[in-house]
């Protein structure tokens, strides 16, 4: 439960775009080439799972905020795999460790604060 919660899914997720680097640079491609998502009523209910477990570790998250914080790690993550060129000129060559480590902890830190803006006074 809670932010950790959160950072550990980034975590695994970092690892299973890294296992199929491919899907991130298919989705990457599927969105400049195609403008929509193929398959998507499948990807729109694992989606819609994935964001009911966000909120069952977060449970003062609306839905939308949810939603935008598995956005956030989902473009994340692929990002980090899909556009290697752009590490390379910012770190250099690749600690994988280091990469994982950041992820799990901007995880963390961004379901903090999504926790924090949902408790914050209207």
């Amino acid at each position: 439960m809670g932010p950790v919660a959160i950072g550990d899914f980034a975590g695994r997720y970092f690892d299973f775009s890294r296992s199929r680097p491919s899907l991130a640079r298919l989705t990457f491609w599927e969105g400049l080439e195609q403008g929509h998502p193929v398959g998507a009523e499948a990807r729109t209910l694992r989606s819609a799972n994935k964001v009911t477990e966000i909120r069952n570790a977060l449970p003062a998250l609306s839905e939308a905020a949810a939603e935008d914080l598995l956005l956030t790690i989902v473009t994340l993550c692929h990002a980090w795999v899909s556009s290697p060129n752009v590490p390379l000129v910012i770190t250099g060559p690749p600690d994988e460790e280091r990469r994982r480590a950041s992820i799990v902890r901007t995880g963390e830190l961004l379901a903090q604060d999504a926790v924090d803006t949902a408790q914050r006074p209207s």
